[in-house]
């Protein structure tokens, strides 16, 4: 392709959106031009990219001919209307919306993924991303299961708001407002109850097994990612009042002991901030604009040998951006422009 292709970026004005738009605009691919689109009719016009904006276009009404890599992060509908239609046009889809993640047919890419998994994602035209909460664990997890087998784990997870996009940031900041004016709420949004002041225990819709969606989808992807032996029900997945930053509760045993010092060595090799002591990273503190993946309150018991450490990152950011920034800089340098 040598370079005259375009990438396209939907849906732009989500959250996962403007994140991913920003973060390609600071590596600058060598692409003929980034395209913004959407498949809402609100009220934006463009949307910013780098010191410039973008047009925002309608994906209704897109031709996708001269793209060559659609990177489609919005609803799972999004994927399922409007993928086949990239396909045809010769586009390689990279699917962010989780409709993908699942399939086993489909390589499923993160930037520690083997070539193999980007020759065979190449090959088929097709590639899906792990959860924004998956990329978080992944973070987390991989740097101990490389250096010696997880053979026991449970994990606790928060998610904030803007997990649900822009309507579960908005229906948070509506009910915030409401209750502290004493109104009533009036309903509606993404969450099956009131989430300000409020603690949801479950994530999606919860199956026969007790398990909710976000607990499946995210053991599922550990499972592929990583070959860690756990179940939905090994993870608990709650909904918590905040508008941004997420958060991982994790306990963990490994065929050898590691102690928190080894694995405060081994995240930091990996790029993991890592606080000790009684510092320890918070939503609100460290994570604000960083993208990146934060550890603290590491601790080992030394009966069992299971190690506890806390996590918090902007999955969107540190997660789903970032990773997906990094996928394509590796699809478009080694593979598209290559051809």
């Amino acid at each position: 392709m040598n370079g005259i292709f375009d990438i396209a970026v939907a849906d732009a004005t989500t959250p996962a959106g403007e994140a991913l738009l920003a973060r390609l605009a600071e590596i600058g691919l060598p692409v003929r031009r980034v395209v913004a689109l959407t498949e809402g009719e609100g009220d934006h016009v463009t949307v910013p990219f780098g010191d410039r904006q973008l047009p925002l276009q309608a994906i209704d009404e897109f031709d996708f001919t001269g793209v060559g890599l659609a990177l489609l992060i919005g609803s799972p509908e999004l994927t399922a209307h409007h993928a086949e239609r990239a396909l045809d046009a010769g586009a390689l889809v990279v699917d962010g919306s989780g409709l993908w993640a699942a399939d086993g047919a489909i390589p499923l890419l993160w930037a520690g993924a083997e070539r193999e998994q980007f020759d065979e994602a190449v090959d088929g035209r097709c590639a899906a991303l792990p959860s924004a909460s998956a990329l978080l664990a992944v973070g987390a997890l991989a740097p101990i299961q490389r250096h010696t087998a997880i053979t026991q784990l449970h994990l606790t997870l928060l998610r904030p708001a803007s997990a649900a996009g822009r309507s579960g940031i908005e229906t948070l900041a509506g009910e915030t407002a409401r209750l502290l004016n004493a109104q009533p709420l009036d309903g509606g949004g993404p969450f099956p109850q009131q989430l300000a002041f409020n603690l949801i225990p479950a994530v999606g819709a919860i199956a026969d097994d007790g398990s909710c969606a976000e607990e499946r989808t995210l053991s599922g992807a550990l499972k592929r990612l990583l070959l860690l032996p756990i179940t939905a029900n090994d993870i608990t997945a709650l909904q918590v009042p905040l508008f941004f930053g997420d958060a991982l509760v994790v306990q963990l045993t490994c065929e050898q002991s590691i102690e928190p010092a080894t694995a405060v060595q081994l995240l930091r090799a990996a790029g993991v901030e890592v606080l000790e002591g009684d510092a320890y990273p918070t939503p609100v503190g460290e994570v604000g604009e960083s993208s990146a993946l934060w550890v603290g309150r590491l601790r080992a018991d030394p009966e069992s040998g299971r190690l506890t450490y806390w996590v918090v990152a902007d999955a969107i950011r540190a997660g789903m951006a970032e990773h997906g920034v990094q996928i394509a800089e590796i699809l478009v340098k080694e593979y598209l422009i290559a051809k």
